[in-house]
């Protein structure tokens, strides 16, 4: 019987937080809640939650749907390496030199992404994927600084 009742709190915890999670998208316009947002430390922990139980397949499909329609992002890694790219490739585009962006985070990212590909030359265990070099090597990309 208290499993029942689990059941039932879990489901209304979930829904309010989820409608927390609507009123914090219709304020900001983004699904993007800070881990540690002061306004609201929990729904920072429950989106957190929600990241991890759905790399683990533990959320169900309708929850993944909810969060979908609300622009809900699953990888935060993911988008920020589409946002240090999309920079990079505005660079490229610009015919600017790397070395002279006004952001030293995205040399950073640079270098990382050359650290990377050299691990998979090595055959040693890379973070980098055949998708993201595509990526590089269609902007013209250097791998090595010799280049």
């Amino acid at each position: 019987m208290s499993d029942a009742l689990t059941i039932t709190c879990d489901k209304s915890t979930w829904e309010n937080k989820y409608a927390e999670l609507k009123h914090y998208v219709h304020k900001f316009g983004d699904a993007n809640v800070p881990r540690h947002y002061p306004q609201n430390v929990a729904l920072g922990n429950w989106i957190v939650t929600q990241r991890c139980r759905y790399s683990q397949k533990k959320i169900k499909r309708e929850r993944i749907q909810l969060l979908n329609e609300v622009g809900f992002e699953w990888s935060i890694r993911q988008k920020k390496w589409i946002r240090y790219y999309e920079e990079l490739k505005m660079l490229y585009n610009q015919r600017v030199q790397v070395n002279q962006t006004p952001n030293p985070r995205l040399v950073i990212w640079i270098a990382a992404q050359r650290a990377e590909y050299k691990k998979l030359q090595n055959c040693e265990h890379s973070a980098i994927t055949a998708e993201r070099i595509k990526l590089l090597n269609d902007i013209g990309f250097k791998w090595t600084l010799k280049e």
